[in-house]
């Protein structure tokens, strides 16, 4: 089988992470194509599968009608049995291309809710689905999303949860400390709402708790988040880390994990907590139902509810005696990226026959 993938980038971002493992399982038989329209690539030495080959296009706008041309062009030069474009505006050009193409199968993966996408963007999706054959959605809300807002028939839509390399954090050992380590991971930005999740945080403490507050990420909200933490008296209590190449260690160095988004769609980040063993704290948001649902140590509320704190409280003087939840890690197992890889494999065969 020869399956082109086309993707934005290769930056840090989960849905490229997914990609990435994915790439990484596939059988070695499959001859497999990265299409990255854009540059940055760090994630490019995370390839560790020989049978992938991968391909910048170095475009600065999705606009330039030559990446158009350069797409086609190197599409056609692969052959490809398989089309699997991910993200919003990927999918968007690889049906543009389709036609141009030797009738590949043709998959769209989203990953996002995509609150941002406009009027044109949803009209645009709408009037060319007939060019997919398969369209992905990591979780049931964002199913709802593209049938309630771009009008996608829903007999095109596939739900198939992300992933992770399990391992990669289920082996990791965990440290001694003495006191309850709330740990939050993401891009600084505003719909990550860190700035709730600090005030929380300064909440818990006035009740008594025993918390410490790390940070990993950066992004635009990095000074004014540190700004609040002053503010709030609370800056020996929180410690920004900045960008985290070894999450399997951060997440060793904390007892509970707080997911404060205002958006999400299925977040790698859930999977790789309750992998760890973390206990969990989340935003009743997007496709965190579809995750925790059935996990024995996890609290999901309504972060902004006035008995909030109240709640997250309790959850925490109620945590067993241990800093790991084994449950939770058993829990995670279920979205391990072999089955993942398995399951997209037979996919693929289907949609082939």
């Amino acid at each position: 089988m020869r399956i082109a993938y086309v993707i934005s980038s290769l930056m840090l971002g989960g849905g490229e992470r997914l990609l990435v493992n994915l790439v990484n399982h596939l059988p070695e038989d499959h001859q497999v194509l990265v299409v990255v329209l854009k540059s940055g690539m760090p994630l490019l030495t995370q390839i560790t599968n020989p049978g992938v080959r991968v391909v910048s296009l170095r475009a600065k706008s999705y606009f330039n009608p030559m990446l158009f041309v350069r797409l086609i062009r190197t599409l056609r030069g692969f052959e490809p049995d398989i089309v699997h474009a991910h993200m919003t505006l990927s999918s968007l050009l690889s049906r543009v291309a389709q036609p141009f193409l030797r009738d590949p199968v043709l998959i769209n993966h989203y990953h996002g809710l995509s609150h941002w996408k406009g009027f044109t963007l949803r009209l645009t999706d709408r009037l060319t689905q007939g060019c997919v054959d398969r369209v992905i959605c990591c979780s049931q809300a964002s199913r709802r999303q593209r049938i309630e807002s771009d009008g996608l028939d829903p007999a095109l839509i596939e739900v198939m949860p992300n992933a992770i390399r399990v391992d990669d954090f289920t082996l990791q050992k965990d440290r001694s400390r003495a006191a309850n380590i709330l740990g939050l991971a993401g891009r600084l930005t505003p719909i990550k709402q860190v700035d709730l999740a600090i005030r929380l945080f300064g909440q818990l403490r006035s009740h008594g708790i025993p918390v410490l507050l790390k940070i990993a990420g950066d992004g635009p909200e990095h000074g004014p988040l540190r700004d609040l933490a002053a503010e709030l008296d609370l800056t020996p209590y929180v410690e920004f880390l900045g960008n985290v190449e070894d999450m399997a260690d951060f997440y060793a160095g904390i007892d509970v994990f707080l997911l404060s988004s205002r958006y999400e769609d299925l977040p790698l980040v859930l999977l790789e907590a309750l992998a760890a063993g973390k206990f969990i704290v989340s935003n009743d948001v997007g496709g965190v139902r579809d995750i925790l649902t059935g996990a024995p140590h996890a609290l999901i509320l309504d972060l902004d509810s006035e008995d909030a704190v109240d709640r997250i409280v309790r959850f925490i003087r109620d945590l067993p005696t241990g800093r790991v939840s084994r449950e939770n890690r058993t829990h995670a197992a279920r979205f391990d990226i072999r089955e993942y890889a398995r399951r997209m494999v037979l996919l693929y065969e289907s949609l082939l026959r």
